[in-house]
């Protein structure tokens, strides 16, 4: 059996609801109607309220009901609690619900080829009410302009921005060429032995691109390049580094199958890029469809 200070907490949530309900509806008649109680109910929960905080929170009279200054303070607090409250069961009826509609995914190119590829049709296996549509971009998207629910971001630097994010994880991007390449330009020890070597980008943007690589011993390096092919196709770079065309800085990811399967070979083995932090941005937390939701976490 609870204790006297324990059910007198059970109540403490109605009393400030029929509180609320009074304030906002004029009066104890007025207020009982609306939630289909006797008027004496209301009056006691609100004078045992009234009594336990020990401050009056109503003037009232034969003709009308106002707020003292203290009760109005007060009403404030409350309405911010029981709008908590319905947000908080809001949410746990949309968890409850199942899954089901279209999401709208927006992804970098390549994360789209060698992430997402492998993934979605999982969650399409599980989630079987879910439709998922995969915009492969690397620009980003403005996710309200463009009803955009969820989408993959790649940084070396997060922005501060309005969003909700939540972390994937993390990659680097390393040095790869042919074997044949590596023959023909045997001295590659430091990243200022390739700066002038054909480099394939996988940066849409045709500006001179630029790396801050780190190294042995915490030593770090500014290289800059002029590509001779640029694509956001990682499927083009590796098939192009793996002919022989040049040397391309892929994700780890991207590059350890052709490595392991002996067409690309890794060159300056102990310098890499910057982390590059791997993301979802999407617009909130409270209210999220349960398709979007599940999706979130699948991919977390």
């Amino acid at each position: 059996m609870p204790s006297w200070r324990e059910d007198e907490r059970l109540h403490d949530l109605n009393d400030l609801l029929f509180f609320a309900a009074v304030v906002e509806h004029s009066g104890f008649s007025a207020a009982a109607r609306s939630l289909n109680l006797p008027k004496s109910s209301v009056s006691r929960h609100v004078g045992r309220l009234e009594d336990r905080l020990g401050v009056r929170l109503l003037e009232r009279s034969t003709r009308n009901v106002r707020l003292t200054e203290i009760g109005s303070s007060y009403y404030a607090r409350c309405k911010a609690i029981l709008s908590e409250l319905e947000t908080a069961e809001q949410d746990l009826a949309l968890l409850r619900s199942d899954p089901i509609g279209t999401i709208r995914v927006s992804c970098p190119t390549g994360l789209a080829q060698y992430a997402l590829a492998r993934i979605v049709p999982g969650f399409l296996a599980d989630y079987p009410l879910v439709r998922v549509q995969i915009i492969a971009t690397n620009r980003a998207v403005d996710l309200i302009e463009e009803k955009v629910d969820v989408a993959i971001r790649a940084r070396t630097r997060l922005n501060d921005e309005t969003l909700t994010m939540r972390r994937l994880g993390s990659s680097t991007l390393v040095f790869v060429a042919s074997p044949d390449f590596v023959d023909r330009h045997p001295v590659l020890v430091h990243p200022s032995d390739i700066t002038g070597l054909p480099f394939l980008s996988f940066q849409e943007d045709t500006a001179r691109p630029s790396w801050t690589l780190t190294g042995p011993d915490e030593a770090a390096a500014v290289v800059a390049f002029d590509p001779i092919l640029w694509t956001s196709e990682f499927s083009i770079l590796v098939e192009a580094a793996c002919a022989g065309t040049g040397i391309s800085l892929l994700p780890t990811e991207v590059a350890v199958r052709p490595i392991r399967e002996g067409r690309l070979v890794r060159i300056l083995p102990g310098w890499c890029s910057e982390e590059v932090t791997l993301h979802l941005v999407f617009t909130t937390r409270r209210g999220l469809a349960p398709a979007v939701r599940v999706f979130i976490d699948y991919l977390a």
